[in-house]
């Protein structure tokens, strides 16, 4: 996920309302830590299975690592900036789940990258130039990318022939996309309170919902059952993709923190067959929830990163590496790697 400039005031004003609070709060300490950037990161991409990461710098470019031998792989570059002289800026990067593809992008343009070899695949052209680059999602396989524009649109290209599909518009800004799994599904959610689920295979919309306040991420669940919607100022929703029945909110669990709208989650990933949700949440918590009931039950908080002047800052990425162990990518330039036993979580009470 990109943090997009609407979002970076939001998160500004609700840490230096919020930072009282925080200091106060137990840190969690992590069993690994990786250091990406000594600066932080635009944007960043976990795969699945939590190996991998593809991070877009503040200070190094584009770096691709190997988590369990935390070694950087990968160097991607877009080329020079003739007015800067300086390498161009990625803003957003994301992995393909199934094979080893990574994208990454700015305005105007969009790389894609063999991440067995480091060697560029392709590099497209993409429409509106002049706007910067919101979201982006690839499907399984890396075949299809999904993105989205400040504005109100958002594309559909097919990564092998360039080819816009599908273009989609809506009233206000566009700050969250998210492609099935399969890559029948694109999931739309916007500043104008809606969340859409377009059927690719028909071109039709199937779902829809409307949510309180803008949306500002959304994501499916491995199996492509369920959705996560979140709101900048409202609570987090689960919604069936079949059906469109709501299965939960995130909301009535959480403490007094969530009042000051600190429940505007910024990365999620559904695991243990769907049981349950890990967030990541502004200042720098990660909050793992039972998808039924919505129930928060655990919760953990990262430590400050003292040297970079935006900590404490969110969680970007998520992932679950097996056996249990989940790892997190802070925009401050760190990942940690923290070990869940399931049989003994408890519901935990954060008021």
């Amino acid at each position: 996920m990109i943090l997009n400039y609407k979002n970076l005031t939001y998160l500004v004003t609700l840490l230096l309302v919020i930072l009282p609070l925080v200091s106060c709060t137990p840190v969690d300490k992590p069993e690994k830590i990786w250091e990406f950037s000594s600066v932080g990161l635009f944007s960043a991409s976990l795969s699945p299975e939590g190996k991998y990461s593809l991070c877009a710098t503040v200070d190094k470019g584009v770096s691709y690592w190997d988590l369990e031998n935390n070694q950087e792989k990968f160097k991607f570059t877009h080329g020079i900036d003739p007015k800067t002289k300086q390498n161009k800026t990625v803003s957003q990067v994301a992995l393909a789940s199934g094979k080893a593809i990574g994208a990454t992008a700015l305005p105007g343009e969009l790389g894609v990258w063999d991440l067995h070899t480091g060697k560029s695949l392709r590099y497209w052209t993409l429409p509106y130039a002049d706007r910067q680059i919101l979201s982006l999602s690839l499907s399984e396989y890396g075949k299809y990318a999904l993105i989205s524009f400040s504005g109100n649109h958002a594309i559909l290209i097919n990564l092998v022939s360039g080819q816009t599909l599908k273009e989609f518009k809506q009233t206000d800004s566009i700050a969250a996309v998210a492609l099935s799994h399969s890559g029948q599904f694109a999931l739309i959610g916007s500043a104008d309170r809606q969340v859409k689920l377009w059927d690719l295979n028909t071109g039709a919309l199937a779902k829809q919902w409307l949510m309180e306040s803008p949306v500002q991420y959304v994501t499916f669940s491995p199996d492509d059952q369920f959705i996560l919607a979140s709101q900048t100022l409202g609570k987090g929703k689960i919604f069936s993709v079949q059906t469109g029945e709501e299965i939960s909110g995130l909301l009535n669990q959480l403490g007094h923190d969530f009042s000051l709208g600190s429940n505007s989650l910024l990365s999620a990933i559904f695991f243990d067959q769907n049981r349950y949700l890990a967030t990541g949440c502004p200042p720098r918590y990660i909050r793992i929830f039972e998808v039924k009931t919505g129930k928060l039950i655990k919760q953990l908080s990262l430590s400050k990163k003292s040297n970079w002047i935006t900590s404490p800052a969110p969680i970007i990425a998520l992932a679950l590496s097996a056996p249990n162990q989940l790892i997190a990518q802070s925009s401050n330039g760190l990942g940690y790697l923290y070990p869940l036993n399931l049989n003994k979580i408890d519901v935990v009470n954060t008021e």
